[in-house]
Order: structure tokens, then sequence, then C-alpha cells
């Protein structure tokens, strides 16, 4: 999963199949978390069909409802951001919801940052824009107070882009320069040139970047 959000798909794909055939003699409520890594990398690479696919072999005789974290999350995660990008958002903002409850409930804070920004794309999808950047506003807060910078640059670029659309330049423009620094200090620390290369070429990256 961390390849891949470094831009290395191909080695992210090998280790989350390495990890699917270590899980096979696993109990059953641990298998489905290799599966949801695959399809989360399949969803950054764009191969939405083989996600969906993978997702659905995730589910197969399992309730959603006894699954363990962190097992929920990353299948969780995985269905919502196939939704979001295939455009499905009308249920998305509810399913969200209960997420965001699920891990306040569990404790869990490392996927707070990232269930509020996946509810504020699907708001703002719905045309939403203010509920979408009060989202965002939670999420930034939340990113922030355990340093994951993994969520927060892309917390922050999403919220530069609305704070240009309500017309809030000097905003934008500190916002924007924020996430070019975490974008930055990532690449910096990724590893291998390699990596830090991959990175860059991302789309999203680029974006950032770019202004």
């Amino acid at each position: 999963w961390v390849y891949s959000m470094l831009g290395a798909f191909e080695p992210g794909l090998a280790l989350c199949r390495q990890a699917r055939g270590e899980a096979v003699d696993l109990p059953p409520v641990i298998r489905p978390w290799p599966l949801a890594l695959i399809a989360l990398v399949e969803i950054l690479n764009g191969n939405l069909a083989e996600a969906e696919a993978t997702i659905q072999e995730s589910e197969v005789g399992l309730k959603m409802e006894n699954l363990t974290y962190p097992t929920s999350v990353f299948v969780l995660l995985a269905k919502v951001q196939l939704g979001l990008a295939r455009g499905d958002t009308l249920q998305d903002v509810a399913y969200l919801d209960d997420q965001v409850a699920y891990l306040k409930n569990a404790g869990v804070r490392t996927f707070l940052p990232d269930a509020l920004y996946l509810k504020s794309r699907a708001l703002l999808a719905q045309g939403r824009a203010e509920e979408a950047r009060e989202e965002l506003v939670k999420a930034r807060a939340k990113a922030k107070a355990i340093g994951s910078r993994r969520s927060l640059w892309q917390i922050l670029f999403a919220l530069s882009q609305l704070e240009a659309q309500f017309g809030r330049t000097v905003a934008a423009q500190k916002l924007q320069q924020h996430a070019q620094a975490v974008v930055q200090f990532t690449a910096d620390h990724a590893g291998t040139s390699e990596l830090r290369a991959s990175f860059l070429k991302l789309p999203e990256v680029q974006a950032v970047l770019s202004g």
C-alpha cells in the first residue's frame, strides 16, 4: 500500500499478493485484509474492474459488522474509494458517517483523516461545497494531531482548491504552499531515488506542485 502511494504500483501489488498467500491459513477474519489492500492498490492504479472483483471476493461469507480492525478499516476504505472513483456518491456520505463513528468508538485515530477526507469528496461530488470544506478542516486537524503526512498533503490541497473556489485567494495560496512542503518532505524521505521519482510523477502530486 505504501509503495503504491509512492507511485510504485508493481512492487506494491507483488507484496499485497504475497500477503494474500500468507493469509490463507489465518483465521477468516484476517483473510480479507490483503484482498482489501490489493483493491486499494488497483484503485490507485486506475484498475477499477479488478478492484471491484477483489472487494467482492473479500466480502464472501463475511459480515462487515463482525470484522475487526484493521481488516474492516481497509475493506471500508476500498469500498468507498471505489465508489468515489466511479462517481457513485449518493450513499457514500451516510456510509462514511458510519465509518467515522466506528473509528471513534474503536479509539482508532490512524484512519480518521482518511475517512473525513473521503467524506469531503463525496459531499463535493454532490455539490455540497461548504459541508465538504468543514470535513476537510476536521481532517486537517486530525492529520496534524497524529502527524500523518501521508494524508495531510491531499487534505491541504483539496482545502486550497475549495478556498480558491470561494474566492479566498490568500488562504488558498497558503494551503497550497503547505501542501507543497509536505509533498517535498515525503519525496525527500521516500527511501530511494526510484521511489522519490515515482512519487513525484503521480498526477495528484504534479497537481500540487504545479499550483
